[in-house]
């Protein structure tokens, strides 16, 4: 069951389109077969000059279930993470919205029940990173801000910035707006993590509570 007999990749001398995602699609595969955190960080650095952001995300979010099972070991030693900190913070700046939210979201589930412990800088620059986003989908926004409170990261001016993009979705799907929503409308469990990561940070903003409560409104009344 060991990394060696992990499946052999195509190489990556393979030219055309085809060729590519299937490559692709066999790393996201290989890395959702990963039976434990010792096969999947094995995996990640010997091809690590094939993964992109959507590979790393899938690593992470691979991660945050193969942990509950070894969290002893994790908390026994917390670097073994240290590779996979070290390669996100060398692709922040090409991560999409959804790779963010799944490394953010996986990092901070992580983060919270073991002994890892991620550098404040690379919270902050992932913080910096989530600001720039300008049509988060609804997910990605819970995700995003479950994640940073859940680790205690307050990050006030990525909280600020949120309360725009969440009222305006409040605001269209309530008016039947789709053509201007960030996202799909949002679900009880998204503004649920959403009011519980502005409370948990201190973050008070009676805008945005009074929007999220005007919507919940209306869906009882509905």
């Amino acid at each position: 069951k060991g990394y060696e007999k992990q499946k052999n990749l195509p190489e990556r001398s393979q030219s055309n389109n085809n060729g590519m995602n299937k490559l692709r699609k066999d790393i996201v595969h290989t890395i959702r077969d990963s039976k434990n955190l010792k096969d999947l960080f094995a995996f990640q650095s010997k091809h690590k000059t094939e993964l992109r952001s959507f590979h790393l995300a899938t690593c992470w979010n691979k991660a945050s279930y193969l942990f509950r099972n070894e969290r002893r070991m994790v908390n026994n030693n917390p670097k073994m993470f240290l590779p996979l900190i070290n390669h996100t913070t060398e692709l922040v700046k090409k991560l999409n919205p959804r790779s963010l939210a799944m490394i953010t979201h996986s990092m901070a589930k992580i983060s919270s029940q073991t002994e890892l412990q991620v550098d404040q800088k690379l919270w902050r620059t992932l913080g910096v990173k989530a600001m720039k986003i300008e049509t988060p989908k609804t997910q990605e926004i819970s995700n995003i801000l479950w994640a940073f409170a859940k680790v205690k990261q307050s990050a006030p001016e990525l909280f600020d910035s949120m309360i725009p993009k969440i009222i305006l979705n409040l605001d269209t799907v309530a008016t039947k707006d789709m053509a201007n929503a960030v996202g799909h409308e949002f679900s009880p469990q998204e503004l649920s993590n959403i009011v519980w990561a502005y409370a948990t940070v201190g973050h008070a903003n009676d805008d945005l509570f009074a929007a999220v409560a005007e919507s919940a409104t209306k869906k009882i009344d509905a």
